[in-house]
């Protein structure tokens, strides 16, 4: 989705995005996300978790009627926040990122979870686009896991058969995939950065082998409705989540915007990596 962000909001993300890595790296308190086979010395892709419960900024972006309304094409009008964590590849010594599924740390049941990617820099393949393997969120569906990891026993024949498409962004883009899409990304070696945040949206209901922000392991206990992970729309009348207050409900969310008006800037995902009709298990 281009330009899902306005200015406005790209300009205060960034600085709270900045302030929370800033805050992370004096006390130490980040994960690295790097490949460590494909990995240089010194590389990072610093991750911090549940940055919803850190600042304002990222506690209204949960709310975003855009984003909220693209959420529920795909998962449905119950709409539950499983959880966000900001990404940062720092210029020149940003590492690459391993492929992988969402689903093998989380093990949901159903696999119906869908990731938000927003950048707050340019990407492309210099400074560590995403890359996708097209169409495996199909390919996958059956294939045995790793008991221990829940890595796809199979992953590295479908990746080499491909086709992979690495994706161009604009700051401010929003990329949505679904939990079973094997992706990964480049390394930077540029001399920009490439500061992104993730979203997780999944459907109240759905059970979990593992609960984030660490992978914390259950037994395929359901999610609980918290502050942790409230449940940002849902189709019970007269309920609309705001980040201030409860407002009556009104007819459609999607009258806030049009996407087809000119000017906006905003269009509806056509990635083969975003097919509603294509995702299993949708409600």
């Amino acid at each position: 989705m281009e330009s899902l962000l306005n200015k406005k909001e790209l300009s205060e993300l960034r600085s709270a995005h900045d302030r929370l890595r800033t805050e992370a790296r004096a006390s130490g308190d980040f994960g690295n996300f790097i490949d460590l086979d494909a990995a240089e010395e010194g590389d990072q892709v610093i991750n911090i978790p549940q940055v919803c419960q850190r600042d304002i900024a990222f506690q209204r972006l949960l709310y975003h009627p855009h984003l909220l309304d693209i959420v529920e094409d795909l998962i449905g009008c119950n709409i539950q926040l499983f959880h966000d964590h900001l990404l940062h590849k720092p210029p020149e010594y940003g590492g690459p990122v391993f492929w992988h599924q969402d689903n093998q740390a989380w093990q949901s049941m159903p696999a119906s979870n869908i990731s938000c990617w927003l950048t707050f820099d340019d990407a492309d393949a210099d400074n560590g686009a995403l890359r996708y393997l097209r169409g495996s969120h199909r390919l996958s569906l059956g294939l045995d896991t790793e008991a221990d990891t829940g890595r796809l026993l199979e992953m590295d024949r479908l990746i080499a058969a491909g086709p992979i498409d690495t994706v161009d962004a604009r700051a401010g883009d929003a990329i949505f995939h679904h939990c079973l899409t094997l992706h990964s990304s480049l390394p930077n070696r540029s001399k920009r950065p490439r500061r992104a945040h993730s979203i997780i949206y999944t459907a109240p209901g759905t059970r979990y082998g593992r609960i984030p922000p660490w992978g914390a392991a259950t037994n395929g206990d359901l999610l609980p409705i918290s502050f942790a992970h409230p449940l940002l729309r849902s189709a019970h009348a007269g309920w609309t989540p705001n980040t201030n207050t409860l407002l009556p409900s009104t007819p459609s969310l999607r009258t806030s915007y049009n996407s087809n008006s000119p000017g906006t800037g905003i269009t509806h995902p056509t990635s083969a990596f975003a097919r509603p009709e294509e995702f299993p298990h949708r409600p």
